[in-house]
Order: structure tokens, then sequence, then C-alpha cells
């Protein structure tokens, strides 16, 4: 059982769940639910809802809170390594890590010009903008190869 690796020993993070358990249960009796308020918020807004996060929530800032937005289904990018990578290619002044509220802000806004030129959600651009840059094999070797 001790080198279970499903099992989380991380005493912060075991304690994180707690507060943020009782994260949403604030936002819910302020908002009627907590899915009411994801959904009354602007997507063209993540930056903010990540903000709110970050302050309010336990261990929900940085990539942890985009990774939980996605899981829940709400239209958000995640600045994942080929994501940066393909914001900077692009021109946006992003630093390597993309974590600073100035490189959010800047991920956020091109993320949305293209949302909006594309008429895709933001989570669609996002995925594109990952699989567009870095180590993407051709799917039909990809296929040959698995033949083998």
């Amino acid at each position: 059982m001790i080198k279970d690796a499903r099992i989380v020993r991380n005493g912060a993070k075991i304690m994180s769940v707690r507060a943020n358990a009782g994260f949403i249960r604030d936002v819910a009796k302020e908002h009627g639910s907590f899915g009411k308020f994801l959904a009354n918020w602007p997507a063209d807004d993540q930056v903010g809802l990540l903000e709110v996060f970050a302050k309010r929530g336990s261990r929900l800032g940085g990539f942890s809170g985009q990774y939980l937005l996605r899981f829940l289904g709400w239209d958000a990018f995640v600045l994942s390594g080929d994501v940066l990578l393909c914001l900077r290619d692009s021109g946006v002044p992003i630093s390597a890590t993309g974590t600073s509220k100035k490189d959010l802000k800047a991920a956020q806004a091109q993320i949305n010009a293209w949302a909006k030129e594309s008429g895709l959600p933001i989570t669609h651009v996002s995925r594109i903008c990952a699989l567009s840059i870095g180590e993407n094999y051709d799917v039909a070797r990809l296929k040959e190869v698995m033949q083998l």
C-alpha cells in the first residue's frame, strides 16, 4: 500500500480537498450553485476566474485551476508547453512558463481573438494551438508503426 502511486501522500494536497470543498460550498451559497457561478462567468475572462480560484481556493493557482476548469467542462484554455510555444511563435509576448498575470492576460487576449475569428470555443482553440506546434506525429506514420 505504501508504494501505491494512486494514493496522495502530500499533507498539503490532502488538506486542500477540505478547503476546496468549503470554497465550493461558499460559492454555491452566494450564487445558488457552483455550476451557476461558472455558467455566469464570461468565457473571455478566464484570467479573472483563475484569480478567484487562487484567492479563495486552495492550491488552485497556476495550472491546477486551468485543468480543473477543463475537467469541469468550462470553456477553458490550458497553457501547456505546446500552447505557450504556439503563442510565442505567433508573436505573443509571453514567458516560457506563462504564469504571470501579464502572461495570462496576453494569452487570454490572443486566444479570445482566435476564438472570435474562427467561431470555435476557447477549449478547441487551445487544443488546436497545442497540436499545431511541438512534437506532434504523423497519424499515418503512427498507424504504420503500430501495425509492426
